[in-house]
């Protein structure tokens, strides 16, 4: 759906704000991504808290860095994948 390819281009668009060290702007783009992917997809969302997680550690804001990891965890196991999954799991 249209949805869902904007969300992917904005999870796309926060990957490409990490790179340039705009954490902020990355950390509102994964948010708009996450709105805008359907429920029936677990890759990308999943994709996009890891990167969440991982931005969220970097701040320092664990609370949030848990909770972006954990959910992510949930995620990528519900898709089978075992790679993204031990991913997750290594953010925890």
């Amino acid at each position: 759906t249209d949805s869902a390819l904007w969300g992917q281009h904005k999870a796309l668009q926060a990957f490409h704000a990490t790179f340039s060290d705009e954490n902020e702007k990355a950390v509102l783009l994964a948010e708009e991504a996450l709105a805008l992917l359907p429920d029936n997809n677990q890759i990308w969302p999943s994709i996009v808290r890891i990167l969440l997680a991982t931005i969220y550690t970097e701040q320092g804001n664990m609370d949030k860095a848990l909770a972006a990891s954990k959910f992510a965890a949930l995620q990528c196991e519900q898709t089978g994948d075992p790679h993204i999954t031990m991913v997750a799991r290594s953010l925890e």
